[in-house]
């Protein structure tokens, strides 16, 4: 299946330090869908979650997407590029299954790159219910992880402001995506953070089609 070897579930890259102060990059290794392999340059390899990161929660999730969420046909993605294959994955980060398994999966994730959060979120709608799995996988951990969401454009009535949720300025801040392509979406969301006063420690997708998002995303410049 050449669009499930070309896809690679739960991925994160983007900037972060570590406490040395040092960026450190990160990749998701290609190779299909149930495969996650973690890289984080001189990251220390001993963070570990509570909440269960396994293989068997990894491949259920894949199967949910392939069965869900995997469309063939001719389509023009949000980029403008033309694909034979498309990723819903709204039908499965809805899904009261998938929920479980992103807001497990996506905190263990976090965990993994070392990164801590005040809370996650991104451009509606996709993002959406990825960031509300987190933060409630979060909760019932018994830790605090808090959601957002960025309006594509601010409101234009009341305060005007275009991220909702628990969000303000100084707060640390992962955007995630429910698929990511060409990183314009991440990009786009991280610009909004930033200029509200947010600091973006790194961006998580649950699907990387793997077309140069991630790696347009890692080409972030370093944080000052």
């Amino acid at each position: 299946d050449s669009a499930v070897a070309a896809t690679t579930v739960l991925a994160g890259g983007g900037r972060t330090r570590d406490s040395a102060g040092r960026v450190v990059r990160q990749a998701s290794r290609a190779g299909g869908w149930p495969d996650l392999r973690w890289t984080t340059g001189d990251e220390p390899r001993d963070r570990r979650t509570d909440v269960p990161q396994s293989d068997t929660e990894r491949q259920e999730l894949a199967a949910i997407l392939r069965e869900r969420s995997l469309r063939r046909g001719d389509f023009v993605l949000a980029s403008g590029a033309r694909s034979d294959y498309y990723i819903d994955a709204r039908t499965t980060t809805m899904s009261g299954r998938g929920q479980l398994l992103i807001g497990r999966l996506g905190l263990a994730a976090l965990d993994e790159m070392g990164w801590r959060p005040d809370t996650i979120g991104s451009l509606t709608l996709g993002a959406d219910p990825v960031a509300y799995a987190i933060a409630h996988a979060a909760a019932a951990a018994g830790r605090t992880l808090d959601a957002f969401t960025v309006r594509k454009q601010p409101k234009q009535h009341g305060s005007g402001q275009r991220i909702e949720g628990t969000f303000r300025p100084g707060m640390k801040v992962v955007v995630c995506e429910d698929t990511i392509t060409t990183g314009g979406s991440a990009l786009n969301a991280v610009g909004a953070v930033e200029e509200a006063g947010g600091t973006v420690i790194g961006v998580f997708a649950v699907v990387d089609r793997e077309e140069g998002g991630s790696n347009y995303v890692d080409r972030m410049p370093p944080m000052e």
